[in-house]
């Protein structure tokens, strides 16, 4: 690679990029011609150098985003490109690869191999000199006229950028930015020295009035200060007061002490008292409890003489009650024998006592079998009602339903059935009759309305059987045979009956919204626009029926929205095309999203993922087939015939019911004779038991009658009597000693209790002191409490102003010395306030806000002198700055156009023409400074300005062609693309063109360049120094591709 200049392309490869699945180009050194017919593959080149070497792809022309240059083919993601480029040493050249996501735009960048970010490739390709977003280096095809199009003063700035020389164009950019900068800053000087005049005139104005105001402000900062130092003079105040109370505090503290000492002195003599008292209670109280032992004694000895002498007295009573006994023993003993005797002669003589055993035994027997006979026919009769019950309920029904279908409304119904699959027919006229039944009881909490079908009665109008097809096809079916209530207690009653009947599917909805609202329609065309479009009336419209139905039909299929077409103009209208549209098309695009014609059912519909997305569903409509009001003639007749079988059934079973009957009512009126005889039986006997019962207990007491000895019973009572007196005796000693003691221990419990009471005066005596000091205490501790409180109010209220006095002020050194001169009490401080505020009132102001006013500006003056003190210095450095860059730029810049002209003139007479380049400059206008190019092409015309407008197409790339040349010799980029220059030169002048290309070619220091074209004209001049590339692709010169690559072409190229 010695040949290649630093920064030279060496190769460059594509993979999927542009028209390309794979190609690689290995230019020469110095000039590259790039040959091949348009699209085929020419500007993927100069495109792969652009976005390889980290550009823009806006640098094209052509597209915005990356992906965009990847190959148009679905089955590829990614293109690459790899660019080789000589490097700063010999054999380590730079090789970068970008690899670009299609789908993302995104890319990933390699350098050498590694890794690295597309700031990495831009400051190496920087490094290079490579300048692609320059046109003087980098010209593709959609640019050409770009160039040509460019302003003198930019062609300057891109001439200073494509020389290579990054000191010149930061020169020139740093005098644009500078005289910017000045240009500013006599600006803002001007302005501020109006300004500042202006505000010194009206500060002139105001000095008397601003006098004025000072006066008044000496006055009123003598008011605040006064007022500053009141609220101290106040906490001070309150200060001594608050002093004054702590000290009377202290002094209730001392009498409380004083107080409590003599109270302790006085509750000391009642402690001892106290306990003599106690004393003298506790020997009284042991005295009282032997006292109440001894008479407790005393009463149970009493009480066991008390019980000797009752004892006594029973002994006789008992004696006397035997001798009475006896006498009335003899008397007794006949009396019971005589009615033993009688109660045996009835129960031997009375025909009535006689008891029958095989009788009773036989009508218990009878009773037994009469009552199994009954239950027997009981059972019968429980059957024959079970066998009756199906048969009448199933002729209920049937009576029911023959009596619906004979309405409208049992018609709809039985339309409903028969729509219904399997056997859902007869569970949907089951669970009505079962829902209708319910009505008439009264079962339900609120209102039931349905089935839905039933409760819709389509209007009478024009087109209404179609309109019934589109309402039957709208609706979803479930709806029609769903059951709508008010509350979950009525819902949950039709759903357990529902349950109960087999292969019921219907629904329940609980409707809790407000049936008075509108429903809610959908954004569509006026009333008028639809009748303009042939669309009448939408679903709703078509019908009556309840409010709570309507919605409940709107809320599950929207029929508010839906629209209707009729047919009246004709029945394939609709489906009419016109310039590539239908009638349908036009009501779509009024906002309609639902429309039923005469043929289908045309509703519009929106991806839930992509709003844009919208896609056209059409359903052909059938015929209606519950709204058709036409029932089933042959279940009505099968209906009918089952009703008589089954009232058939009925009376038969109804006879044999009332035969049951008759043979139970006989079998229990002999049941019930039977049970009288036998408890007639039964008497007999239970009357003959009760006579036996009676003998049987006189005898017992007869038995236990005996007779009484009387000389026997006095010796027990007086053996008795004996024993009681000597007992009597003894208790009656015992009681004399008991009370004795008694008598001795009261004695002493008086003495006691006499003590104890005489105590008792002496402590209430004491007690009576203590009291009087402790009232004495008490009122000391309120004083004292009294006084804290006075003393915690005073230290609040000097806690206040002391909070008050600092958020006026905060004492410091300098204050305190101001408020030695002021008065030293709140009243004269006050006085002095308000006299200030009086003679501050009295200085008059014409302007009061004068003083404002003059200190803003004084404030505004100061700051508009420093900044025009900073302006000047800021003028001066920077027209120091400026004029010494200017001396460097200045003469260099005049040097190299003054070369670049040179080149250009000697080029434009090598094809026989005229050429000049001019700097024209503007004095320190920086940014106007100018190339101007001047050309003449025929002898007979002057030179005049290059201009996109004067020149034609081929003068003005001959124009550029030869500038870019020009600027070779003086430019230190090591590469320049120029696409499609040639197009539109006449042949001379391309022919000359190509001549001076060559030519440059060999010169030394040359740098490397890319020519691009479709086409060369024959008999050219070529030199060692060129490299041809010809470019073939694209599906249609397969062949010519195949000619150019053979070896009979090649043996041709080589003779040549």
């Amino acid at each position: 690679d010695g040949a290649y200049a630093v920064g030279s392309v060496l190769a460059v490869e594509l993979t999927n990029f542009m028209t390309f699945g794979h190609v690689r180009f290995e230019p020469g050194p110095a000039l590259n011609l790039v040959l091949g017919p348009n699209g085929t593959g020419k500007s993927s080149l100069v495109c792969a150098l652009c976005l390889g070497l980290a550009n823009s792809p806006k640098v094209l022309g052509r597209a915005d985003k990356e992906g965009d240059f990847v190959k148009r083919d679905s089955a590829v993601q990614f293109g690459k490109i790899e660019i080789t480029l000589r490097g700063k040493k010999a054999g380590a050249p730079h090789v970068i690869t970008r690899r670009i996501n299609k789908r993302t735009n995104g890319s990933d960048w390699k350098l050498n191999g590694r890794d690295v970010s597309k700031k990495q490739v831009e400051e190496m390709v920087a490094s290079l000199n490579i300048q692609i977003q320059n046109l003087c280096q980098f010209l593709p095809q959609d640019k050409v006229t770009a160039f040509s199009m460019m302003k003198p003063n930019e062609l300057l700035l891109e001439t200073e950028r494509a020389l290579g020389d990054s000191m010149l164009l930061e020169q020139h950019e740093q005098l644009i930015d500078m005289r910017k900068q000045i240009r500013d800053v006599e600006s803002s000087a001007t302005n501020n020295a109006d300004k500042l005049e202006r505000l010194k005139k009206q500060n002139a104005a105001l000095e008397r009035d601003v006098e004025r105001n000072k006066q008044r402000d000496d006055i009123l900062k003598q008011v605040e200060l006064l007022t500053k130092k009141l609220p101290w003079l106040k906490y001070n105040e309150q200060k001594e007061i608050y002093v004054e109370a702590k000290k009377k505090t202290e002094e209730g503290k001392k009498l409380v002490t004083t107080r409590d000492k003599q109270l302790k002195e006085a509750m000391e003599p009642v402690a001892k008292l106290k306990r003599k008292l106690d004393a003298a209670k506790d020997t009284a109280k042991e005295g009282q409890r032997k006292i109440n032992k001894m008479a407790s004694s005393r009463d149970k000895v009493y009480q066991k003489v008390i019980t000797c002498e009752e004892e006594a007295e029973q002994v006789v009573a008992a004696l006397e009650d035997k001798k009475k006994q006896a006498a009335t023993f003899q008397a007794k003993v006949d009396q019971i024998d005589e009615k033993i005797a009688s109660l045996r002669d009835r129960l031997d003589n009375d025909p009535k006592l006689v008891v029958d055993l095989d009788a009773i035994t036989e009508a218990r027997r009878n009773v037994q079998q009469r009552s199994i006979d009954v239950r027997e026919v009981n059972k019968q009769v429980r059957d024959v009602q079970d066998d009756l019950r199906r048969p009448k309920m199933i002729a209920s029904q049937l009576q029911t339903q023959l009596k619906e279908e004979s309405s409208a409304r049992g018609k709809r119904l039985q339309a409903l059935a028969n729509s219904a699959r399997g056997g859902g027919g007869h569970a949907i006229l089951k669970l009505d009759a079962e829902v209708q039944r319910a009505k008439r009881d009264g079962r339900f909490k609120g209102n039931v309305w349905g089935p839905v079908a039933c409760e819709v009665n389509m209007k009478n109008i024009a087109h209404s059987k179609l309109y019934c097809n589109y309402l039957e096809q709208h609706v979803p079916g479930w709806v029609w045979g769903a059951y709508i209530v008010e509350t979950d207690e009525d819902r949950t009653h039709i759903r357990n009956t529902m349950k109960s009947i087999a292969g019921c599917a219907s629904s329940v909805v609980r409707y809790a919204g407000d049936a008075h609202a509108p429903l809610t329609r959908a954004n569509g065309p006026s009333k008028e626009r639809c009748m303009e479009l042939g669309v009448p009336c939408t679903l709703d419209q078509v019908f009556d029926a309840p409010a709570v139905i309507k919605h409940v039909l709107n809320d599950n299929a929207a029929i508010a929205s839906a629209y209707c077409a009729d047919d009246s103009k004709g029945k394939h209208y609709w489906e009419a095309v016109k310039d590539r549209r239908t009638p349908v098309d036009e009501v779509l695009e009024a906002g309609v999203k639902c429309l039923f014609t005469p043929e289908a059912r045309v509703t519009i519909k929106t991806s839930s993922y992509n709003k844009s997305a919208v896609s056209k569903d059409i359903i052909t409509i059938y015929a209606a087939r519950i709204f058709t009001e036409v029932s089933n003639q042959q279940d009505t007749s099968r209906r009918r015939q089952e009703l008589q079988k089954a009232m058939e059934v009925v009376s038969e079973m109804e006879g044999k019911l009332k035969g049951y009957e008759a043979r139970r009512r006989e079998l229990e009126t002999s049941e019930a004779q039977a049970r009288r005889h036998e408890d007639q039986l039964k008497k007999v006997n239970k009357d003959r038991a009760s006579v036996e019962a009676s003998i049987k207990r006189s005898e017992a007491t007869r038995m236990q009658m005996e007779s009484i000895n009387i000389e026997q019973e006095e010796k027990k009572a007086k053996a008795k009597l004996a024993k009681v007196t000597v007992a009597r005796a003894d208790y009656v000693l015992r009681l004399t000693k008991l009370v004795s003691q008694e008598a001795s221990e009261i004695a002493a419990c008086d003495a006691a209790a006499l003590d104890a009471l005489e105590l008792e005066g002496y402590v209430e005596a004491a007690k009576d002191a203590t009291t009087r000091a402790q009232e004495n205490k008490d009122k000391a501790e309120q004083l004292l409490a009294t006084l804290r409180g006075e003393q915690e109010a005073e230290k609040k209220r000097l806690k206040e102003k002391q909070r008050e006095a600092m958020e006026v002020c905060q004492l410091s050194d300098e204050l305190r010395e101001k408020f030695a001169a002021l008065p030293d009490s709140s009243e004269e401080c006050e006085s002095e306030i308000t006299e200030n505020k009086r003679r501050a009132d009295a200085v008059v102001l014409s302007n009061p806000d004068a003083l404002a006013e003059y200190q803003r500006r004084c404030a505004e003056i100061k700051v508009l002198e420093r900044k025009t003190r900073d302006s000047q210095a800021t003028y001066d450095k920077a027209k120091t700055e400026m004029d010494e860059i200017k001396r460097t730029w200045l003469p260099t810049l005049r040097n190299l156009v003054a070369q670049i002209s040179k080149k250009y003139m000697h080029n434009f007479g090598l094809i026989g023409c005229c050429g000049e380049v001019k700097l024209e400059e503007a004095g320190e206008d920086y940014e106007n400074y100018q190339i101007a190019i001047y050309v003449k092409f025929r002898d007979n015309e002057k030179l005049v300005r290059l201009t996109s407008q004067r020149q034609s197409g081929g003068e003005r790339s001959v124009s550029t062609m030869l500038y870019l040349l020009s600027l070779q010799a003086l430019t230190s980029t090591p590469f320049r693309v120029v696409d499609e220059i040639n197009q539109g030169m006449d042949p001379n002048n391309e022919r000359k063109i190509h001549q001076l290309l060559c030519r440059a070619a060999t010169q030394p220091g040359t740098p490397q360049c890319f020519v691009l074209t479709p086409k060369l004209l024959p008999d050219l001049e070529y030199n060692d120094a060129v490299t041809v590339m010809c470019i073939f692709n694209g599906p249609w010169i397969a062949d010519v591709a195949k000619e150019y690559s053979n070896e009979s072409f090649r043996k041709r190229v080589r003779a040549c």
